[in-house]
């Protein structure tokens, strides 16, 4: 009996189309073939044959990575991720990494004032109203269901 194949993705977003109620959509992309200097994948539309620089895309993180072999700039699958982008409510790219650095610090901020560390019953309070506010914002930005939904 031969082992369960894992199917990777790469992702690109699709910009919207005439529609004004259109929105850009995140499509995977099947990884079909790694090697140790390139990722190949299957193209979107024209399903050929493109890769990427393994190296380059791997080091990109959420900041994506420019695909190779006969793309030009405007096609969705020049830029492509390693991980679905986030979007937005309007289908624009969310850059994640600031948001997640703010509430992080804002969650620092909150554990600094509890009153356990020193800090005062009405100052962690207050520092947990920022970092919950953030919270809810980054989950509505992101299209997350908020804890207990």
């Amino acid at each position: 009996m031969s082992a369960i194949e894992q199917v990777e993705y790469l992702y690109c977003i699709v910009p919207r189309g005439d529609d004004p109620d259109d929105r850009d959509r995140v499509m995977p992309l099947r990884v079909v073939k790694k090697t140790p200097k390139r990722i190949y994948f299957r193209r979107w539309l024209t399903h050929d044959i493109g890769y990427v620089d393994r190296q380059a895309m791997e080091a990109s993180g959420a900041d994506g990575c420019s695909a190779r072999k006969r793309t030009s700039w405007w096609d969705p699958d020049a830029h492509l991720y390693l991980e679905p982008p986030q979007l937005d409510a309007r289908g624009r790219r969310v850059d994640t990494t600031a948001l997640k650095a703010e509430l992080s610090r804002l969650k620092a901020e909150m554990a600094a004032a509890h009153p356990d560390v020193g800090g005062t019953h009405e100052a962690f309070l207050a520092a947990h109203k920022r970092w919950n506010n953030a919270r809810n914002q980054f989950a509505r930005l992101v299209d997350v269901p908020e804890a207990g939904a």
